[in-house]
């Protein structure tokens, strides 16, 4: 029998009746949606993950890295384009901390090519911020580091830690926590701000902040060229705050890349109890969200709040914060692709506002309501992506569809794909995390050519000539495996 989640069919019905062309099925498909929009009603199965177990997408405590590299621009490199298992420690000058005083004199007096490595503890902070003011090189970055992810766990009771001002720095295995007792007081886990370009943050746990990393630009200077990767996003209680609640807030800036990280439970239960897992807006440029896996509803039950999982534009920027205080655009030529965003039922796994010439291809989105697309600077590209819900373009978005497995579609008349497609019958059981392949005559080499290199959520390679649809390349052969935990 088909399981599909009770949201997902009130949006399918709802949709279907409101573009039907008689006025009265249009109305009544209005006030489906309109009431079941006021009802909390508990409709997703939690995975109830022990996330010290955690052995899925993002950070893992047996992985190292080689030391980081930039690009002759500057751009981060991502840790998969070199080595995740390397032999050497990392290079240039070691300091190790072992106390608060001392993590806080080295931060402070840090220079160019250092390492600090911070031994197994629990390190607790206070006050407003740590300021990060000295400044790395491309050649020579600075890294804030422990040896393996568990051993070295930051407790932060301030309204932000690692207040980063400076270029070239690079924090990975570290665990960090906000501890303050009201939740406004616990705003960002790391404020990276005006010059701090060539940012990275790797193999970390950052959890219990309301955005757990905010950056923006400070007096015409923005901090470009950013890296996030394999590392756990999350909080363990909905967050009782009217300020905004985004894990990843990333305003004004070019060249950010999200990649290989796990987002997740960031609920809001105060204010407007709306909430984002990343966005990135403000008058950006070429930023990307790839290989992320995305749960809204993780540990933390559903009770009518309301939670996108990413975005280009989220709610929009004052003029006075868009980068060149231009907001006519959000973010232009931004990438979203290889992503897993599952159990999201209250609103659209992908938000479009004002983002010009995006691409979105080769995610899967479960349980969602699927994509919106807003405003007549949206323009996007969607392709090769498995979606439960529906794509709509609204208040003038352009967006070019091809190749997509929209399970709504599967009733229309005429439609490319069998009747039979529903998520479901894709996987294992998509809505709990399995996604072994279930049904592959609906995906296996039915892509388009996107690029000419390709790899997949597991960055696993693939075939760019006859690609499967979604994120995950099973024609490869490769085992890939989101959501594995012991």
């Amino acid at each position: 029998m088909y399981q599909e989640p009770f949201t997902s069919f009130v949006e399918r019905a709802g949709t279907r009746l409101t573009n039907e062309p008689y006025g009265y099925r249009k109305q009544a498909g209005e006030l489906i949606r309109g009431i079941f929009q006021t009802l909390s009603i508990r409709h997703v199965p939690l995975l109830s993950t022990d996330m010290h177990q955690w052995k899925g997408q993002g950070a893992r405590q047996h992985a190292y890295y080689q030391p980081q590299h930039y690009s002759d621009n500057g751009i981060p490199i991502p840790s998969s384009a070199i080595s995740v298992f390397p032999s050497a420690p990392p290079e240039g000058e070691h300091i190790t901390v072992d106390t608060t005083d001392s993590l806080l004199t080295a931060v402070k007096s840090a220079k160019p090519g250092q390492v600090i490595t911070i031994k197994p503890g629990i390190y607790r902070f206070h006050g407003r911020s740590i300021p990060v003011t000295h400044a790395g090189t491309v050649q020579q970055p600075i890294m804030v580091r422990a040896n393996r992810l568990g051993e070295a766990q930051l407790e932060f009771s301030m309204l932000e830690g690692f207040h980063v001002m400076a270029p070239y720095w690079v924090f990975e295995n570290l665990i960090i926590t906000g501890t303050c007792k009201n939740d406004s007081d616990c705003e960002h886990a790391f404020h990276v701000v005006g010059d701090a370009q060539g940012f990275v943050l790797r193999n970390s746990t950052i959890k219990d902040f309301n955005a757990h990393v905010k950056v923006n630009g400070s007096s015409g200077h923005y901090p470009d060229n950013g890296l996030i990767e394999h590392s756990n996003f999350y909080n363990q209680h909905a967050r009782k705050t009217p300020n905004p609640v985004n894990l990843l807030n990333i305003n004004s800036v070019d060249n950010w890349r999200v990649q290989s990280n796990l987002l997740a439970d960031f609920m809001k239960s105060g204010g407007d109890k709306l909430s984002y897992g990343a966005f990135m807006k403000g008058n950006g440029r070429k930023g990307i969200f790839e290989n992320n896996l995305v749960i809204c509803e993780m540990n933390l039950t559903y009770s009518g709040k309301t939670q996108v999982a990413l975005s280009f534009g989220g709610g929009g920027t004052g003029t006075a914060f868009c980068r060149d205080q231009s907001c006519e655009t959000e973010h232009s030529e931004g990438i979203i692709k290889n992503n897993i965003i599952l159990n999201c039922p209250t609103d659209v796994a992908i938000y479009l506002n004002k983002a010009a010439k995006t691409r979105i291809y080769h995610n899967a989105l479960i349980n969602t309501l699927g994509i919106d697309a807003r405003f007549g600077s949206t323009s996007a590209l969607i392709a090769n992506n498995i979606i439960a819900g529906r794509i709509k373009d609204r208040d003038g978005a352009t967006t070019i569809r091809q190749n997509n497995l929209i399970d709504i579609d599967c009733v229309q008349p005429g439609s490319y794909w069998p009747f039979s497609c529903a998520v479901d019958e894709l996987y294992q059981a998509p809505y709990t995390g399995d996604f072994r392949l279930q049904k592959g005559s609906l995906i296996l080499g039915r892509g388009i050519t996107i690029n000419k290199k390709m790899t997949d959520f597991c960055d696993n390679t693939a075939d760019p000539q006859h690609p499967d649809l979604g994120p995950i390349q099973y024609s490869n052969g490769r085992s890939c495996l989101p959501l594995y935990r012991e």
